[in-house]
């Protein structure tokens, strides 16, 4: 990761490298961080972190005959051969996009043992076919609500699940009247649940105690 690079120096993309990173390692692989790829060991595979303009990822893509959309949160992944090492140059339009470029090989990662993961025989160029894509979350009792509200230990997988599956970076919470409820009641009666109430709320309990299944990145389109 080139720190001049400012996209790949975004504060977003650190993270998303710090994901894929933790995903190398629990499948057993032993991650070096350098500049470039003529600094690593020879031999090792390198996944070259950049945007899409940068000049490795520019010859990468202009090798494979393919084009990053000039249009916001677009990605590429692309097999290349830099300084005569085995490279997967991970690029984006933006910060967003390359985040979305690495979270999609920590995906492969961790559902298929490296190096398979890593290998791209056909380059993987996506952009957004929805400009937003955001979830929202309704407060409407508190007996039910403030539990996953206040769980910190909750809050970093959900945000991190919905950026894996390449939502926006918009969650609104708004607050309704509790199931069966009229707005006229006092506010303290509009806490009361219903069984529909709680039935409605299960998602997040399963979520809170790990049982969700994954979310496949969606969204997208390829060309």
């Amino acid at each position: 990761m080139n720190p001049s690079d400012p996209i790949a120096a975004a504060a977003p993309v650190q993270w998303a490298a710090q994901e894929l990173e933790q995903a190398l390692a629990d499948a057993g692989v032993t991650v070096h961080r350098v500049e470039r790829p003529e600094q690593a060991p020879a031999g090792e595979f390198c996944v070259v972190v950049s945007g899409s303009r940068a000049p490795l990822a520019a010859a990468a893509l202009k090798s494979a005959r393919v084009s990053v959309p000039d249009g916001p949160e677009s990605l590429a992944l692309v097999a290349a051969r830099p300084a005569g090492r085995q490279a997967l140059p991970a690029s984006g339009s933006d910060a967003r996009g390359l985040v979305y470029a690495l979270l999609e090989v920590a995906d492969r990662v961790r559902h298929s043992p490296p190096p398979e993961p890593l290998r791209y025989d056909k380059p993987m160029v996506e952009r957004p076919a929805n400009a937003v894509r955001s979830a929202m979350r309704s407060f409407t009792c508190e007996a039910l609500d403030k539990p996953w509200f206040y769980d910190r230990e909750m809050w970093p997988r959900y945000l991190t699940m919905l950026a894996n599956a390449r939502s926006n970076p918009r969650l609104s919470l708004r607050q309704t009247p509790a199931s069966g409820a009229r707005p006229d009641q006092p506010r303290r009666d509009r806490s009361v649940c219903t069984a529909q109430g709680r039935e409605k709320h299960r998602g997040m309990d399963a979520f809170r105690a790990g049982k969700s299944p994954r979310n496949n990145s969606a969204g997208s389109k390829s060309s």
